[in-house]
C-alpha cells in the first residue's frame, strides 16, 4: 500500500473512507458516507484506489480526484487520496489502519476489493448494478433494513439513528404467511425490543409483513417504496439460507432498489464472545430508559466521589472490622461489612470503564485506593495498640485467596451492580455488602503486618486485590447490558473503553490464573496433610499392637510445612500412655512413619517427628477402693 497523493487529516473524530475507482467519481456511496460522518460529527475522506502507477492510470485517478474535490462545502470539503493498492488484504488493512477508519464504503462494481477478513472497521458494500441515472442522483430519505433479529441490525441501527430526521428509518420483519398470527407477533416482539434497546421509539418505524419467504417480503416492501436497502451480513439467517437459499444474495440480484450490505469490524475470539455475551445479556436483563440511564449514572457518579461522609464510615468499618477479627467475631466483622462504603467507587470504576471517561475512572479508582489505604493504616494501628497477638482463625481464613473467592467475588459484583443500577433490586444491597466483604480482607493485612506477619498480610491484601478486580469487571458487564456505552461519536471515548477492558479483562485472567494455581496447591498440601493424618493414625495403632503393655493412644498431630522444598517436615505427635515409652517404640514410630510417607504420598523431603508423650492413670474399676482410715479424734 502507497498513499501516492494526499494525507490523512490529523483530527481525531469519526472517519469513512469512501473507495473509488480511477474512472468513476460517482457520488451516490460519497453522499451516504457523508450523511453518516456528519451524524456522527466527524469527516469523509474518498480513495481513488489504483493497481499501479502507470501514467496513463494516474493521469485518470488525478482528473478523478479533482472531481471528488468538489464535493462538500466549506471546511467539509473532502480529503481525497490517490492509493495505489494491490489485489492483497494486508493493503487494504493497512490503508484502514494507518487511516484510523472507523467506516469503509465502496461499490463493487467500481472497485474490486474482494479480501475484506479481519478489517478493524465498520464494512458497507454495495452490491448489484444499478446503472438507471435517476436512481443514482436520487436524494436518500427512506431507509428499509430487513431484520430477523439478530445483534447485526441493533449494529447498523446504532449508526443510522443519528442521521437528521430528514432520513426515514424502518425496520422491515418478514413473517412465513404459513405460520399464522404467531409469527407475527413475535416479528412485532422483536423489532419492538430492537427499538427499545436503541431508545429510539420515535426515530425508527417498525414494519411486519406476510409472505411466502423472507426474499419476496423483502422485495415486496422495498419495490416502490424506498430509496435505499441496508442488510445486515451475520449468521442470524443461516437457517434461512439453508432452506430457501441465500437471501442477501436473491435480493441484490432482483431488487431495483440499491442495497447496502453492511458488517461489524471482525472481533478477536475473546472480543466476539463478549459480543454475543452483551447481546444475550440485553435479552435478559430489564430494559433501561434514557432517563433512567441517567439517574444511576448520577447516583453511581455521586456515591464514588471521595467526601468527608466516605472517609468517616471507611475508618469506622476499618475499626469496627479489626476489632471483630481480633476478637474473632463474625458478627462484629459482619457489621464492619454493612458500613463499609467502598463497594460504590469500585462499582463505579465499573461504569467509568464503560462509558470510556477517563476522569470519572480516575477519581473512582483514586477514592477506593484512598479507602483501601485508611483500611490498612487502622487496621495496622489497632494491631499494634493491641500488642502482640496471634492471628485469630477470622484473620488466618482471609490470607488464603482461593478461586472459590473469585467466583464468589464475581457474582456479587454482578448483583451489587444490578441492585444499584435496577431499583427494584436495591433491598439486595446489604447482602451483596455482606458477600463482597472488602474491608476485612484489607484490616486482616493491617493486623499481620503490625504483628510482622507478611506473608500473612500479603495474602490478605490478594484477597482484596481480588475482589477489587472481580466486582469492577462484574459491574462492566453489568452496565454493558444495561446499555451504558459511549455515542459512536465519541471516537476517544470508545479507544479508552476498549483499553481499559482490555486491562482490566487481561487483570481478571492474571489473577483466575494465579488463584487456580494456588487453589490446586492448597487442594494438594489438603489432601496430603489428610493422609499424613491417616497414616500416623494408622501407625500408632500397629505399635500399639506391637507393644501392647505400654497401652499408646493417639492424641494430636500438627504438621508444620514450609514452602521452601528443602525445608523438613515437621510432625508434631502428641500421644498418651500409662507408661513410659522405650526408645525402640519410639524409633519404630518414627521409621515407619518415614517410610509409609515415601512410599504412599511420595514424601522428598527430610521429616523430624517430635513427640509429646502425656502420661494418664486408668483406674481399675473392679477393684474395691483403698480403705481410708478413720480421722483421729481430737483430744
Amino acid at each position: 500500500m502507497q498513499i501516492v497523493q494526499g494525507a490523512f487529516p490529523t483530527t481525531q473524530v469519526w472517519r469513512t473512507l469512501v473507495l473509488f475507482s480511477a474512472d468513476n467519481a460517482d457520488s451516490y456511496l460519497y453522499r451516504f458516507g457523508e450523511a453518516l460522518s456528519k451524524a456522527q460529527n466527524g469527516i469523509v475522506i474518498a480513495a481513488v484506489i489504483v493497481p499501479d502507477q502507470t501514467p496513463e492510470l494516474l493521469e485518470r485517478a488525478r482528473a478523478t480526484a479533482f472531481e471528488l474535490e468538489s464535493y462538500g462545502e466549506g471546511a467539509a470539503k473532502c480529503d481525497v487520496l490517490i492509493v495505489k493498492i494491490d489485489e492483497t488484504r494486508n493493503d487494504l488493512r493497512n490503508l484502514v489502519t494507518r487511516g484510523k477508519i472507523d467506516l469503509l464504503l465502496f461499490d463493487t462494481e467500481n472497485t474490486a476489493q474482494n479480501n475484506l477478513n479481519d478489517l478493524p472497521c465498520t464494512i458497507a458494500v454495495m452490491r448489484g448494478s444499478y446503472s438507471n441515472p435517476e436512481i443514482r442522483q436520487k436524494p436518500i430519505q427512506r431507509i428499509v433494513i430487513p431484520t430477523a433479529g439478530g445483534p447485526a441490525t441493533i449494529n447498523i441501527l446504532r449508526m443510522l439513528v443519528q442521521l437528521p430526521r430528514t432520513f426515514e428509518l424502518d425496520i422491515l420483519y418478514v413473517a412465513r404467511a404459513d405460520q399464522g398470527h404467531h409469527e407475527v407477533a413475535l416479528g412485532n416482539q422483536q423489532l419492538k425490543r430492537i427499538v427499545q434497546s436503541l431508545d429510539a421509539e420515535d426515530r425508527i418505524n417498525t414494519k411486519v409483513v406476510e409472505a411466502t419467504s423472507p426474499t419476496q417480503g423483502i422485495l415486496e416492501a422495498v419495490a416502490n417504496d424506498y430509496d435505499l436497502v441496508i442488510m445486515g451480513a451475520s449468521n442470524e439467517g443461516s437457517l434461512d439460507r439453508f432452506l430457501f437459499g441465500n437471501i442477501v444474495d436473491a435480493v441484490v440480484r432482483e431488487s431495483k432498489t440499491p442495497v447496502i450490505i453492511a458488517r461489524e469490524s471482525t472481533r478477536p475470539v475473546l472480543g466476539g464472545a463478549l459480543h454475543w455475551l452483551d447481546y444475550g445479556l440485553q435479552r435478559i436483563i430489564p430494559h433501561l430508559s434514557v432517563s433512567e440511564r441517567a439517574q444511576v449514572y448520577m447516583r453511581v457518579r455521586r456515591n464514588s466521589r471521595p467526601n468527608l461522609d466516605y472517609f468517616v464510615l471507611m475508618t469506622l468499618s476499618a475499626a469496627i472490622a479489626s476489632l471483630g477479627l481480633l476478637q474473632d467475631s463474625p458478627a462484629v466483622v459482619i457489621g464492619a461489612m454493612l458500613v463499609a462504603p467502598l463497594m460504590s467507587p469500585i462499582v463505579g470504576s465499573g461504569m467509568a470503564i464503560v462509558l470510556g471517561d477517563l476522569r470519572f475512572l480516575r477519581y473512582a479508582l483514586g477514592s477506593a485506593l484512598r479507602g483501601m489505604f485508611i483500611a490498612l493504616l487502622v487496621g495496622f494501628l489497632i494491631g499494634l495498640v493491641a500488642g502482640n497477638n496471634n492471628l485469630t482463625p477470622e484473620i488466618l481464613a482471609r490470607t488464603e485467596p482461593t478461586l472459590i473467592d473469585l467466583m464468589i467475588a464475581l457474582f456479587s459484583g454482578l448483583a451489587g451492580a444490578f441492585a444499584i443500577a435496577y431499583t427494584g433490586a436495591a433491598s439486595a444491597l446489604p447482602g451483596v455488602a455482606i458477600a463482597a466483604a472488602l474491608v476485612p480482607p484489607l484490616a486482616s493485612s493491617g493486623l499481620a503486618y503490625s504483628q510482622g506477619r507478611f506473608g500473612d498480610g500479603t495474602g490478605a491484601l490478594l484477597l482484596f486485590i481480588t475482589n477489587f478486580i472481580a466486582i469492577s469487571s462484574a459491574a462492566t458487564l453489568v452496565f454493558l447490558a444495561f446499555g451504558f456505552r459511549p455515542k459512536t461519536s465519541q471516537k476517544a471515548r470508545r479507544t479508552i473503553q476498549q483499553r481499559t477492558t482490555r486491562i482490566a479483562l487481561g487483570l481478571l485472567l492474571g489473577i483466575g490464573i494465579f488463584l487456580s494455581y494456588a487453589t490446586y496447591t492448597l487442594a494438594k498440601t489438603n489432601t496430603i496433610n489428610q493422609n499424613t493424618y491417616t497414616i500416623v493414625q494408622q501407625t500408632v495403632e500397629g505399635v500399639n499392637t506391637a507393644f501392647p503393655a505400654i497401652e499408646i493412644e493417639y492424641d494430636s498431630l500438627v504438621i508444620e510445612t514450609d514452602s521452601d522444598p528443602s525445608a523438613p517436615l515437621v510432625l508434631d505427635l502428641t500421644l498418651r500412655s500409662t507408661h513410659e515409652l522405650p526408645i525402640i517404640a519410639v524409633q519404630t514410630l518414627s521409621d515407619v512413619i518415614g517410610q509409609r510417607l515415601q512410599d504412599e504420598i511420595g514424601l522428598d523431603r527430610e521429616m523430624i517427628l517430635e513427640l509429646t508423650v502425656i502420661n494418664v492413670t486408668k483406674p481399675k474399676p473392679f477393684e474395691p477402693p483403698t480403705p481410708t482410715p478413720e480421722p483421729l479424734a481430737l483430744q
